[in-house]
């Protein structure tokens, strides 16, 4: 017997890693549309522009995990009226059940709003930029007016175990308004509105992977503080199963998977665009083997192309003087459909087969002779009487393909002589098998498909003295 087996798998999966530093955790939705419209900005380069008119009248901004409403000690914007009328207010949304979202019917949870009066310090400056604390608003609670305005400070005293889930920039109109808003800053989360960052901080496309194709990253990196990041580097993980073809801007020399930014400006951004190329499925088997002999017979075999569902995952991570971030985006590999040979025999008396099995990425081809003669067989087992054994041969084979979900099977049972040759081609598209028979006994043949619009059965039974000679090419 020989063998000599080579394997290696490819997956493909497109991920695109959206990263900003200051986007961890938040969303943030721009009234009916979700692209900043401005090119004006305090840090940056892009604010988000509120225009009454236009129906761009909010800024929703959700927080992917709860903040500590207790804990809360930073709340702030940057702002710049380009009209009188530009006026802010800020609405809290308190998760109050623990179930992470606010809803108006949960009595537990609580919603907290500041109009624009409130704010005791608002310039109203036209064209100017300033900063908005959030904390200098006098808020009240929604359902209970009738408590009056509080300070943030004292809210939080009331209500130190919920979570805040959910934040409102809203542009209240007196008169016609329109506002700039750049850099929203709540606890340790920060949110702007520079090119390439996105309402989610990552994404995964698609979210289920064909094998077979390329890999292509995205990463988009930046910085949403107001000090220059130093020593920002990005460095990549790649899938041991993955190779490396190409990556623009080029990694560092000498490495394919770091980048050396060095000092990272305020407002700046970036994107890495990586091409990888999986290993390719790559199986080759050559397998044969001879048996004579005279006794008790059992074997069974099975060859199949089958691959199981597999989660992968590709690890990015940006680090800096200030911090250090990871980040891990995982997808699903989809199953492969069973191609499939099976072959098996049983019985008593004089036996003799040959097989051989040749297994190739693309297609599985069989070739097996078998004989048997039934008669009585003595078996002697460890510290046991011999046994006698005298049972009528069984023997199939069998092709499926589970891609196209069709079938082509010969059973033989019952059998006190059979003499069988046969082949079969399996391919993902194709199945073809073929074989030649001399048997006494009982001879079953199906051929049959399974789909989601038909199910069709082709059945021959024959039983006694046969010489059968059968050729079955399943493609459709």
């Amino acid at each position: 017997m020989k063998l000599m087996l080579i394997y290696e798998t490819l997956f493909v999966f497109l991920i695109v890693i959206q990263i900003g530093t200051g986007s961890y955790g938040v969303d943030y939705y721009l009234g009916s549309r979700n692209e900043p419209s401005a090119e004006d900005a305090f840090h940056g380069e892009r604010s988000a522009k509120l225009d009454y008119d236009e129906k761009k009248r909010y800024i929703r901004a959700d927080l992917e995990k709860p903040l500590s409403f207790g804990d809360l000690d930073v709340l702030n914007l940057q702002i710049s009226p380009l009209t009188k009328g530009g006026k802010i207010g800020i609405d809290l949304y308190l998760d109050g059940n623990g179930d992470g979202k606010w809803s108006s019917k949960e009595e537990k949870d609580v919603k907290l709003y500041a109009r624009p009066d409130s704010w005791d310090t608002w310039d109203n400056n036209a064209d100017t930029w300033m900063e908005l604390d959030g904390f200098s608003f006098q808020y009240k609670k929604s359902l209970q007016t009738h408590l009056g305005a509080k300070d943030l400070t004292d809210w939080q005293k009331e209500h130190p175990n919920l979570n805040v889930v959910r934040m409102y920039i809203r542009l209240y109109k007196p008169e016609s308004g329109i506002c700039l808003i750049d850099y929203l800053k709540i606890g340790d989360r920060t949110l702007s509105f520079e090119p390439f960052e996105d309402s989610e901080m990552k994404k995964g496309t698609p979210k289920k992977v064909t094998p077979g194709r390329k890999v292509t990253y995205t990463i988009t990196y930046g910085n949403d503080l107001m000090v220059p990041l130093t020593n920002y580097k990005i460095v990549e993980q790649y899938d041991p199963r993955t190779t490396f073809i190409s990556a623009n801007p080029t990694p560092d020399t000498g490495s394919n998977n770091v980048w050396t930014i060095g000092t990272l400006p305020p407002g700046s951004y970036g994107q890495i665009v990586i091409v990888m190329r999986a290993a390719k499925q790559f199986c080759l088997a050559d397998i044969s083997g001879n048996v004579d002999g005279f006794g008790y017979v059992s074997v069974s075999r099975k060859f199949s192309t089958e691959r199981s569902r597999q989660d992968l995952a590709n690890k990015v991570t940006i680090c800096c003087d200030q911090f250090e971030h990871n980040e891990t985006l995982r997808s699903t590999l989809k199953p492969v459909p069973e191609t499939s040979i099976t072959f098996a025999e049983r019985g008593t008396g004089d036996y003799e087969s040959f097989n051989q099995l040749t297994y190739r990425s693309s297609k599985m081809i069989m070739a097996r002779e078998l004989r048997g003669d039934r008669s009585l067989a003595v078996v002697n087992l460890s510290r046991k009487a011999p046994t006698n054994f005298n049972t009528s041969w069984y023997a199939s084979h069998e092709c499926k393909n589970q891609k196209r979900l069709t079938m082509v099977r010969e059973k033989y049972l019952y059998a006190d002589r059979i003499n069988c040759s046969g082949s079969a081609i399996v391919r993902s598209t194709r199945t073809l098998l073929e074989s030649e028979s001399n048997f006494s006994g009982v001879m079953i043949y199906d051929v049959g498909s399974d789909t989601k619009r038909r199910r069709a059965l082709l059945q021959e039974i024959l039983q006694g003295n046969f010489s059968t000679q059968t050729h079955s090419d399943v493609y459709k």
